[in-house]
């Protein structure tokens, strides 16, 4: 489509230092790695790319409206307002247009220029939410210079553009911090044991905080040990795994040492930042809601930079213009939110932070921690708030595995200083242990892999949780036996294997058990403190699909084939992994679909990822039930070449031998479900 450009040698960074020379590498890697990957999209066969969402045809009806023209599942489709489609007219013209924009010239860029393509940002989805699917689209198109407009009737196609605004603001950054010998984000990096030395500080501050903090229904023993280190040490990694509080102990422990400093006469500035909006205003809102048990009813202004973008922080906020951060920065007692780059902005308004809190360390990079870092006073307390154990950033490039064998700079930087600690007698690593999520048999599975043995529920009763099913209204029917085996409250978790299925991305017997068992736990699942199942309601369905069932699945293909099995009920909450971090329901089912060997090596690093299982298996309060086909146990041996891969594999295996070796396990024929003639399920159920 065009002549390829002339191989140049990519201009040299000054800089000494390694880790900003390697920091700088991996940024514009993954910039490129990005951009090719967007094209292997957009250059797939025109079936596969309309079947997928990939490539959307559509009409203009009049001024912003657009019809879509084929089918488009909801769950494809992802609202933004960054202007990262590009428009082209339908047909060859277009599609030559398409192949030949240069995303990576464009990446940062909101004007199309000669590019020979329109840019667009929808503004809003005309959906049809009980079909799941896009019916239209309110586009705002940005045409370059001599490309004709489009007109009422006109038949366009929308595809995906490469985006990437922070990597030349990274780079900016990476290379002032390469003039400055002796920084504290090279600290930091090269030292994080030195990094998180004492700080001086008030003992009366100290032990005014940690009363606080200890008051009724506050902080657990390891909530305590976390905070206590917190307000002794500069540097504190908060390992939160699943259900262990971790925005209720950062949100407490602002509010203590705020608090404690107030009432001794001492200044104190706090900055939030976290990898999503969604993140930093959740914490945001949970301090506010928090500050009259502390009374700091109005002695602790909260303000998020720039702009709000959840409901829940455009009701509860108040927006600070950066224009205006020098009118505040006098206050004695200041909480801040934003992300890295609004942070990183306050450099010259405002004087330095005495606490910066990172939440969703685990998936912030250090190239964007290095943004905000700055602002922390040579004195204050740095707090990286995440567990790596579950979703890591995503990761575009390979990378070799660094000598010592530990995380490299590329991954997360929650992930680099965890595993530079020492794990027998941890210098700066806190864990919280108390899970208020997951049962017993849940909590214990995820300890005995990942967590350790101080990982369990906070309460007994909450150790003690189970499902409560009400009696089938219609019984006999001829899945009930091995419905109701997997559905028993008495066996929370619940390994399904299916034998004799070969398919690749979308397995359909696997989706027909799935949805009957959504629809039997429907009619038959008790809302927790009702007594009664969820009411056969419109607000019924939400509360079930809200609270008590999340459906898991890794490929797109399989939750249409699941969801499609589910037409007629309330748009029902089937998603991948990355929809539900953060989320728990009653009840959780996985479905991994893929039962072709080759399919699966194709993608071992997916498949396979142990942080996926990980966050699948934790979503669940009282059950989960996880469907493997076989093929996805026994692979070839050329796996294990893949090492995390390996790590992934044997995280299925270890699930496979938890259920055995704590329950029971039993075989079913499949013949009441058509097209399963031959078709096995083996059920391993652990109590």
């Amino acid at each position: 489509m065009r002549w390829p450009e002339k191989f140049r040698f990519p201009r040299p960074w000054e800089t000494d230092m390694p880790e900003i020379s390697r920091l700088l590498f991996i940024t514009e890697y993954e910039s490129v790695m990005g951009a090719l990957r967007i094209r292997e999209l957009r250059g797939r066969p025109w079936a596969a790319r309309v079947r997928d969402g990939v490539s959307i045809p559509v009409r203009r009806i009049e001024g912003n409206f657009w019809k879509v023209l084929a089918p488009l599942d909801l769950s494809l489709f992802e609202q933004t307002r960054a202007f990262s489609y590009i428009l082209v007219p339908d047909g060859d013209a277009g599609e030559e247009a398409q192949m030949a924009f240069d995303d990576l010239r464009y990446r940062s860029s909101p004007n199309p220029g000669k590019s020979g393509v329109c840019f667009a940002r929808i503004h809003d989805e005309i959906a049809d939410r009980s079909a799941g699917q896009v019916r239209g689209l309110v586009l705002e198109a940005a045409c370059g210079r001599g490309f004709p407009s489009f007109a009422g009737g006109d038949l366009a196609v929308l595809h995906p553009r490469f985006t990437d605004f922070t990597a030349p603001r990274h780079i900016d950054r990476l290379l002032a911090l390469g003039g400055e010998p002796g920084n504290a984000f090279i600290r930091l990096l090269r030292d994080p044991g030195g990094f998180a030395a004492p700080v001086s500080g008030s003992e009366e501050v100290v032990r005014d905080a940690r009363k606080l903090a200890l008051g009724p229904g506050r902080f657990t023993p390891s909530q305590d040990r976390a905070f206590h280190h917190v307000l002794t040490n500069r540097l504190t990694l908060v390992w939160g795994p699943p259900g262990t509080g971790k925005t209720h102990f950062l949100a407490t422990a602002i509010l203590s040492l705020v608090r404690a400093r107030r009432a001794h006469k001492e200044r104190i500035r706090v900055g939030v930042s976290a990898f999503t909006h969604a993140a930093i205003e959740n914490l945001l809102v949970k301090v506010q809601d928090s500050v009259d048990g502390f009374g700091l009813t109005a002695a602790l202004p909260i303000y998020k930079l720039r702009s709000l973008k959840t409901d829940q922080g455009g009701r509860n906020l108040e927006v600070l213009p950066h224009d205006r951060a020098g009118s505040v920065a006098g206050y004695p007692s200041l909480l801040v939110g934003g992300t890295v780059h609004s942070l990183g902005r306050l450099d010259k308004a405002l004087p330095s932070l005495d606490l910066l809190v990172i939440d969703e360390a685990s998936q912030m990079r250090p190239a964007e921690l290095a943004m905000a870092i700055s602002l922390l006073a040579e004195g204050g307390r740095l707090v990286l708030a995440g567990d790596d154990l579950q979703l890591p950033p995503i990761i575009q490039g390979e990378y070799p595995v660094p000598e010592d064998g530990l995380p490299g700079l590329e991954g997360s930087i929650f992930a680099y200083l965890r595993h530079r600690d020492d794990p027998k007698d941890p210098v700066y690593t806190c864990q919280l242990q108390e899970n208020w999520r997951m049962n017993q048999t849940l909590s214990r599975f995820a300890a005995e892999t990942l967590y350790g043995s101080g990982y369990a529920p906070a309460t007994d009763e909450i150790g003690r949780r189970q499902i409560a099913l009400a009696p089938s209204l219609s019984p006999g029917a001829p899945e009930d036996d091995c419905i109701g085996w997997i559905l028993d409250p008495a066996y929370p978790l619940v390994l399904c294997v299916l034998e004799n299925v070969r398919t690749t991305v979308e397995n359909p017997i696997e989706a027909e058990l799935v949805a009957r068992l959504a629809r039997t736990l429907r009619e038959r699942l008790i809302s927790p403190g009702s007594g009664s199942p969820y009411p056969a309601t419109e607000d019924g369905d939400y509360l079930f699909w809200r609270h008590g069932l999340f459906i898991i699945s890794p490929h797109h293909a399989q939750i249409g084939a699941i969801r499609s099995r589910l037409a007629g009920e309330h748009p029902p909450f089937v998603d991948t992994v990355d929809k539900m971090q953060g989320q728990e329901a009653e009840a959780v089912i996985v479905s991994y679909g893929v039962s072709d060997v080759e399919t699966a090596l194709g993608e071992a690093g997916f498949i396979y990822s142990q942080n996926r299982l990980n966050v699948s298996l934790t979503r669940g309060r009282a059950k989960c039930m996880i469907f493997l086909p076989r093929p996805l146990l026994e692979p070839p041996l050329e796996l294990v070449q893949d090492e995390k891969a390996e790590v992934g594999l044997r995280h299925m295996l270890d699930l496979q031998e938890f259920c055995r070796a704590r329950g029971e396990e039993r075989t079913f024929d499949l013949d009441w479900i058509e097209g399963a003639a031959g078709v096995r399920l083996t059920v391993s159920r652990g109590a």
